[in-house]
């Protein structure tokens, strides 16, 4: 498909379409000319985008999720796009975005989805080697649940985190945690700081520093909840110049209470670092 006036594919119904397969296209230079539009458009449930070449300017989004739930967008080659490679709106839950090529995007992903599934490194923090503030954050190591046990300001757990050659964008950092405390109504605050450099660079490069985040729980915590925190280059715009191969170094920073927040006070344990 060349020079298509509109969205080269557009799928707009939202429960007649459900499992369609859009694959094997080729799309270039989506819109004619004309700004704001798409090599594929989805406004539907469960379809499957694969195996696509799509891009060339003056394309402004190669796959925009708009709305739907359940779609898979997997091994397509997007290049050339001026927004984004691949845009998910707040209107599109369980998204999987998958082994996608987008080395010709400027900006790879706009993620604003619900639960997008994303490829992920994961690992947990040691229990040894922390410290900060006056002593050393203890580890608990003999209790269930357990974990790097921070509860006061600028107490830390850090770990290092090598970054594969298949990474193209770090989209999310999550960090997961127990909570030692009650929190009826609010949140509990974190900082959170973050280096990534690559072979033969100083270790302080892509330096990030979010300070006073709030957990995604807010209020019903009651001891040994599950919480955890999320930060996106919306946090701070360095997460997104995060690069492949790079050494990234991750730190879990305790925070003083900053009303109506609580301060940190939990057993750090995971981390995610989600990207395409």
């Amino acid at each position: 498909m060349y020079n298509s006036e509109f969205a080269s594919i557009d799928v707009y119904d939202e429960t007649e379409s459900e499992k369609i397969t859009i694959t094997d296209n080729q799309i270039y230079n989506s819109g004619g000319g004309n700004s704001g539009n798409n090599g594929i458009r989805i406004q539907a449930e469960k379809v499957i985008i694969a195996n696509n070449i799509i891009g060339g300017d003056p394309t402004t989004r190669g796959v925009w999720l708009n709305i739907g739930t359940s779609i898979e967008v997997e091994g397509n080659i997007i290049y050339e796009c001026a927004t984004g490679g691949i845009q998910v709106d707040v209107g599109v839950t369980g998204a999987r975005i998958l082994d996608n090529d987008l080395g010709g995007c400027v900006t790879k992903i706009l993620d604003n989805g619900i639960d997008t599934v994303l490829p992920t490194i994961k690992g947990t923090f040691p229990l040894s080697n922390v410290g900060g503030g006056a002593t050393a954050v203890a580890p608990v190591l003999n209790t269930s649940p357990g974990g790097v046990d921070i509860d006061a300001n600028d107490e830390f757990t850090d770990v290092r985190i090598p970054l594969g050659s298949d990474i193209q964008q770090v989209v999310r950092i999550k960090i997961w945690a127990y909570s030692n405390v009650i929190e009826a109504t609010n949140n509990m605050l974190l900082r959170i700081v973050a280096h990534g450099a690559g072979s033969s660079e100083l270790w302080s490069g892509n330096p990030i520093d979010v300070v006073n985040k709030p957990s995604v729980e807010e209020g019903g915590i009651v001891q040994y909840d599950v919480i955890h925190w999320v930060i996106t280059a919306a946090d701070d715009a360095q997460i997104g110049t995060l690069a492949a191969n790079d050494f990234l170094e991750l730190l879990a920073v305790g925070e003083a209470a900053a009303a109506p927040d609580i301060a940190t006070d939990a057993l750090f344990g995971g981390y995610e670092v989600q990207f395409v």
